[in-house]
């Protein structure tokens, strides 16, 4: 039997995030995306956007519509960079850190029931295998053969 990653990983993402949404929009009021960028800011707040995009890998336009989004619910807010004056830092609001508190603990017991089953070793593998993946996604689609160390 041949292990078809590629499929395996797209059916594995299409059906947690799914499921997802459906959790988050029904206990929080608020997508994927935004808890991703809420939470990228509880790590970094006061982050440029272009970091910000690069963290969550999405692209330019969709990352400045996740923004207007997370600032129209006020969640975050846009402030100039003092570093320079073409971009713009962004900001936990006090809602949006309030949305980190409250999310935090069903992300992490999300986390804790993904991982149920699997010893210390294999989740190590597992973390080892997805962090290779998100760091070497374009050499490996793209037929590279050399990799980055995630």
């Amino acid at each position: 039997m041949s292990l078809r990653v590629f499929h395996a990983l797209q059916r594995a993402h299409t059906g947690l995030f799914r499921a997802a949404e459906r959790l988050l929009t029904a206990e929080f009021d608020v997508t994927a995306a935004q808890l991703g960028l809420v939470f990228a800011l509880q790590r970094h707040d006061g982050a440029p956007i272009a970091a910000v995009a690069r963290e969550l890998a999405l692209a330019p336009s969709s990352m400045s519509g996740l923004v207007d989004r997370a600032v129209a619910r006020g969640l975050v807010r846009r402030e100039p960079n003092p570093e320079d004056a073409r971009s713009h830092r962004l900001r936990l609001e006090p809602a949006g850190w309030d949305l980190a508190d409250r999310a935090g603990a069903r992300v992490a017991l999300i986390n804790r029931r993904l991982l149920q089953g699997y010893s210390p070793e294999e989740r190590a593998a597992i973390a080892r295998f997805l962090n290779d993946m998100a760091t070497n996604a374009d050499a490996l689609v793209g037929g590279a053969t050399t990799r980055r160390r995630a």
